[in-house]
């Protein structure tokens, strides 16, 4: 059996405002790649939406 995992990614700066939001569809457990063209150096947080709840991280761009 193959699952499908839907994942929303949004991205927000540091003052908490969206800057980026993208769409991955997964199936079974393969890893999919986040895509970041936007970065510029600084503080980024990632709020991933997924099947099996939401989870947000920090990221730093140097």
């Amino acid at each position: 059996m193959v699952y499908l995992i839907i994942v929303l990614n949004v991205f927000f700066n540091s003052l908490g405002e969206v800057i980026h939001t993208q769409q991955l569809d997964l199936a079974g457990d393969t890893k999919g790649q986040v895509q970041m063209p936007f970065a510029k150096p600084g503080l980024y947080f990632l709020k991933m939406h997924t099947n099996t709840g939401i989870y947000t991280t920090k990221l730093m761009i140097k």
